[in-house]
């Protein structure tokens, strides 16, 4: 995908790559970090109001969750 950025200064357009990997977890216990604090669900329509990254946001847009049942 490409990304468009709205800079000013220094317009461009690049491409991103997300690489996703499909895993199970035997529990949804963790322990806390400086890198992750929570555990959230979303559904796609709830994650696309959060604020993103733009690269994220273009991934929830694409991403389809009846590929992964």
């Amino acid at each position: 995908m490409t990304i468009s950025t709205n800079n000013l200064n220094k317009p461009q357009t690049f491409w991103v790559c997300n690489l996703i990997y499909e895993i199970k977890v035997k529990n949804l216990n963790f322990t806390p970090s400086d890198e992750c604090v929570q555990l959230k669900f979303f559904t796609k329509e709830e994650a696309l109001k959060e604020k993103l990254y733009n690269n994220v946001s273009e991934f929830i847009k694409l991403f389809d969750p009846d590929n992964h049942k």
